[in-house]
């Protein structure tokens, strides 16, 4: 394709079907100019494919932070600690129709031990053997059981107690609440 300089020499470099959007140059340089409208346009053009290119970037990233939140939370994994491995570990790739898929970049497969069979390099794989990894299963909820498994609440300990008016206590407090360690008023 051609790329439309603004200034050439020698009218002979453009293609003879765009030899009709050049002037000749009225200043003693010589040579031949772009229309002027032509050229703004071709900078704008050039300035809205950057920010395409921006806002691809940005929709890439953030498919990967929604498809790594949804994949700790099916198992249980704490985001904070998690995310940044995740974010480095992951890609976007754009299908023919269009639909964006995340896998495991092919240089992170190997990473904590990480090896991908069958096609097995989604988001949700990585997650799934992150949990089982000593070095990572202490950020997923329920990685290191011990006791008797008796609840807390059953043995005496404190429990906590909130308003059903506390709606953000309440949501942060949910598996507490499952397991009987807070309870709820009205």
């Amino acid at each position: 394709m051609f790329d439309f300089p603004d200034n050439i020499n020698n009218i002979d470099e453009v293609p003879e079907k765009y030899r009709n959007l050049y002037t000749e140059n009225s200043d003693d340089q010589g040579g031949f100019q772009l229309d002027e409208n032509l050229s703004q346009m071709a900078s704008r053009a050039s300035d809205l494919q950057d920010r395409i290119d921006q806002l691809n970037a940005r929709e890439s990233e953030l498919v990967i932070e929604n498809t790594a939140i949804a994949a700790l939370g099916s198992v249980g994994g704490n985001p904070a600690l998690l995310m940044p491995f995740l974010k480095n570990s992951l890609q976007v790739a754009t299908g023919d129709d269009g639909q964006k898929t995340v896998h495991v970049r092919p240089d992170m497969t190997g990473a904590a031990g990480f090896k991908p069979e069958d096609g097995r390099d989604s988001a949700t794989d990585l997650v799934r053997y992150l949990r089982t990894h000593p070095d990572f299963s202490a950020a997923f909820t329920g990685g290191q059981k011990s006791g008797g498994g008796m609840s807390p609440a059953a043995a005496g300990g404190t429990t906590l107690t909130l308003r059903s008016t506390e709606q953000s206590s309440i949501n942060a407090k949910l598996e507490e609440i499952a397991a009987g360690k807070v309870t709820v008023t009205p």
